[in-house]
């Protein structure tokens, strides 16, 4: 009995000796760039990540915010139970008085420049890819185009701010001011317009076309004067 229970244990010692060699394991979580840069379509679910970052542009603490309370276009009023007060983030808003502690705007500035880190993160992967792929070229305007409207809000809202397009480049972004992205917004728009898509159809719900760009146009030229660009 003992040497049938020692040709068992050796069996399963040689069984499992032979199996640890070969670790080798086909991974269904990811897919290779060669495997998946292959049209347009995969190109535009590569690029979500550029264009999932507008989701919290309507959200309540948010970019909306700001631009709705600092203005004249809403307010947000305080009933007397004291509902709204927020601890008077709303109030600071309204009566121009933001101090740096303001959660608005932290999460505004996040929002703007999160963006801007996406789309350039997109923006480098296209662009340094060894595939030659079907739509390469209007996704990565489309992208780019993107990206000047994030910083079209930044310049809009904060005129000095940070200015980076290079996913490569760990130094710290030198400031740009209005005058400076006004030429740069432009340039990006004007540059990538002509490969957007002119079409409306339901594949291009969401996505920057032609329609965008010449709204962005139409913005920054409303704002030449203000911006160091009056003719």
């Amino acid at each position: 009995m003992k040497n049938i229970y020692k040709y068992i244990l050796t069996a399963l010692a040689f069984g499992m000796a032979v199996s640890c060699t070969d670790l080798d394991e086909e991974v269904y979580s990811y897919i290779s760039k060669e495997n998946f840069f292959t049209s347009e379509e995969q190109v535009a679910i590569y690029a979500g990540r550029a264009y999932t970052s507008l989701q919290n542009w309507g959200s309540e603490q948010s970019w909306l915010t700001m631009d709705m309370l600092l203005g004249d276009e809403a307010c947000a009023p305080i009933n007397p139970e004291g509902a709204w007060n927020d601890n008077g983030r709303y109030k600071e808003l309204q009566e121009h008085r933001i101090p740096t502690s303001s959660k608005l705007n932290l999460m505004t500035w996040d929002f703007i420049f999160d963006g801007i880190a996406a789309c350039n993160d997109v923006i480098y992967e296209l662009e340094n890819t060894s595939y030659e792929f079907d739509g390469r070229a209007r996704v990565l305007s489309e992208i780019k185009v993107l990206r000047a409207f994030f910083y079209y809000l930044a310049a809009d809202g904060y005129d000095n701010v940070p200015f980076s397009i290079d996913k490569m480049d760990t130094s710290y972004p030198k400031p740009k001011d209005r005058t400076y992205l006004y030429g740069f917004i432009e340039k990006e728009v004007t540059d990538n317009i002509g490969n957007l898509a002119d079409s409306r159809e339901t594949n291009y719900y969401g996505r920057i076309t032609k329609g965008v760009a010449n709204t962005l146009l139409a913005k920054l030229y409303l704002n030449a004067d203000v911006w160091g660009h009056g003719t």
